[in-house]
């Protein structure tokens, strides 16, 4: 049975304080799987040694190294897997052990996009219960939560982008309940028996006072409409100074607001202010902090779907503007084959809106030359390797295009014009989720004087080194099961889409060229991941009893492939089989079959159109699936 909450603590060097957090969450009582999931930021102290000694049954996600609880909060959404997160510090536990099930009740209203869950500051005032709603019996709505006691509903945070990361520490909740606001949903006050939060000693004051000035100022920056926003950034320039003056500490103020204006400049293309109407009821919210849910309710805009909710796209195609087009790449160690790339993606006409560039554990200076050669370019640093879904699954969060051009740092489109030619294709056809492209690859030599390369059509799969995906689309459905970590996301992904009434479409009006380096590529590690998270896949969409037929033929066939490429890839053949087998809880957990008519009605769709019929791989280090290998 999938869990009806998640509770997410992230964690740094407070193994002490973390123990008492942990269990707690595990006393909470509730009808239903409660997950408890511990993100450690990149401890020294042994903390993740002690989480998988003692609290064997809490899922546990370390980082080598330290990339802050707001990411990691973004990072803890994607991998929980209940519909409400419970978010409490490492310093923080819950007072009794039904406080979860108390939250979730509060989630009755379908306006309510996150609870502020009651907490005491147990050092500093024991007798204060912050965050509790005046009456129980009332529905009372406030303007934002603090980090260490509240619970939200996950897919519309997903949906919404989650926490803006640029924030790195302090504000990322203000900041979020306002784009929730503006999206129709509301904070609730909770009613609950309080979180205890025991402030941990261990806090670096300068960093709050740093980030709490910087990011006053990009709160302003981001959301104050037009017409305030210069009194709005004075006020809060003023107030920044006011309070450094009375707390002893001007210098830390002066320097944060400093970082603040700054900051604006490398976020001047990123401003997304509210509208007038919904910055004054945040304003009142923030005023008042407790306001009977039925006197703002009717000022509230209505809840907008998904799609309106998460890009420009609507307002695009209401007001003529045509789609807007981001390209995406994910890179680990080939600085030289993202050179060329981004050579030709230079030539572009029209340009992209953008270009995102994840380096995923890279040490081969790929950090450098993005900073110094593309400049323009927003660029994620992973210090440890997520995988390319993971990489992918980001960018395709962050991205402002409608649409998203996914390439690999070895792949391009060979035509200059063809981001028109990609809009041109997406509003021709409305329900089209994914438009993908024949590949010249050196993979495949004998694609690279290849002339005709098929009709366009309807296909099953796609493959990211060269298609394009409505970003709308993505976040209504979810995204990339990020837990596959490399392979297979595309076709699971493909059949949700088919599933939901989306096309993903064959065109070769475009083609991509893939140099298909070898480096940082193992053949038998790739057809492993690949089996692997094929059997995954069915476990999670294909209905009873054709699972069980199913999953024994993706078993046998993967086998047989294996059996055709000698004596060695057999013998290793078991080591995917482990890992399958290690996941068969996890997966069963996210189980949400289709009907057996859509899972045959994808299955019928023909595959992609490469490579030629009777080739075979020219690398030594390669391996694409088509769905014949696949079934």
């Amino acid at each position: 049975m999938p869990p009806k909450a998640s509770i997410v603590i992230t964690t740094r060097n407070r193994r002490n304080d973390l123990d008492k957090a942990v269990v707690s969450a595990l006393a909470q009582k509730l009808e239903g799987e409660v997950e408890t999931i511990v993100i450690d930021d990149g401890s020294t102290d042994g903390t993740s040694e002690m989480i998988a000694a003692k609290f064997p049954q809490v899922k546990l996600h370390r980082f080598e190294t330290s990339e802050g609880y707001i990411v990691q909060r973004n990072y803890g959404a994607r991998v929980a897997s209940a519909p409400i997160i419970f978010s409490i510090d490492d310093d923080a536990c819950f007072s009794t052990n039904n406080i979860v099930a108390d939250v979730l009740k509060q989630f009755d209203l379908p306006a309510v996009g996150a609870v502020a869950i009651p907490f005491v500051n147990v050092c500093q005032n024991p007798d204060l219960i912050r965050q509790k709603s005046p009456d129980a019996s009332a529905k009372f709505v406030c303007s934002s939560y603090i980090g260490t006691a509240h619970a939200l509903r996950r897919d519309l945070f997903l949906r919404l982008g989650g926490y803006r990361e640029v924030l790195f520490h302090q504000g990322e909740e203000g900041d979020y309940c306002l784009r929730m606001l503006e999206a129709g949903y509301v904070v609730r006050l909770g009613w609950s028996d309080p979180i205890h939060h025991f402030e941990s000693p261990r806090r670096d004051c300068r960093r709050m006072d740093l980030y709490g000035r910087r990011n006053n100022v990009l709160f302003g920056w981001h959301h104050a409409p037009a017409p305030i926003l210069p009194a709005y950034l004075a006020a809060t320039t003023w107030n920044g100074l006011w309070h450094g003056m009375r707390v002893g500490r001007p210098w830390t103020m002066i320097e944060g607001l400093g970082r603040g204006y700054y900051a604006i400049w490398q976020e001047r293309n990123r401003r997304s202010p509210a509208s007038p109407a919904i910055f004054r009821l945040y304003r009142k919210l923030v005023r008042r902090r407790a306001v009977p849910y039925l006197e703002i309710e009717d000022r509230l805009p209505k809840a907008r779907s998904w799609t309106s909710l998460l890009t420009c796209e609507e307002r695009a195609i209401n007001s003529g503007m045509p789609l807007q087009v981001s390209i995406i790449i994910p890179t680990k160690n080939r600085v030289r084959d993202l050179e060329r790339t981004c050579r030709v993606l230079r030539r572009l006409s029209p340009p992209p809106l953008e270009i995102l560039v994840t380096a995923d554990g890279c040490t081969d200076g790929t950090v450098d030359f993005v900073k110094s050669e593309l400049p323009e370019a927003r660029l994620f640093v992973h210090q440890q390797s997520t995988g390319s879904v993971g990489a992918r699954d980001r960018m395709m969060r962050e991205a402002r295009g409608d649409l998203v051009l996914s390439l690999d740092d070895d792949s391009y489109p060979q035509e200059p014009d063809c981001i028109a030619k990609i809009v041109s294709l997406f509003e021709q056809r409305p329900q089209l989720a994914v438009l993908h492209f024949p590949q010249r690859t050196d993979e495949y030599p004998g694609t690279l004087d290849q002339l005709d390369f098929g009709l366009p059509r309807p296909t099953r799969s796609f493959i990211n080194a060269g298609a394009v995906l409505r970003r709308s689309t993505y976040l209504e459905l979810g995204g990339y099961e990020a837990s596959f970590f490399h392979a297979y996301e595309e076709t699971d992904y493909a059949l949700r889409c088919i599933v939901a009434g989306h096309e993903i479409f064959y065109d070769p009006s475009v083609m991509i060229r893939h140099h298909y380096s070898g480096v940082e590529r193992n053949e038998m590690r790739t057809h492993h991941r690949h089996a692997r998270n094929e059997f995954w896949s069915t476990l999670m969409r294909c209905p009873f009893p054709h699972v069980l037929l199913l999953a024994a033929y993706r078993i046998y066939s993967q086998f047989c492939y294996a059996c055709s490429r000698g004596a060695g890839w057999v013998v290793r053949e078991p080591i995917w089989w482990a890992q399958a087998v290690a996941g068969i809880p996890h997966y069963l957990g996210k189980r949400e079959p289709v009907s057996w008519s859509d899972y045959k009605r994808w299955l019928e769709l023909p595959e992609i159109s490469y490579p030629p019929v009777g080739s075979r791989p020219g690398g030594l280090d390669s391996q694409v699936y088509s769905a014949d290998e696949t079934g």
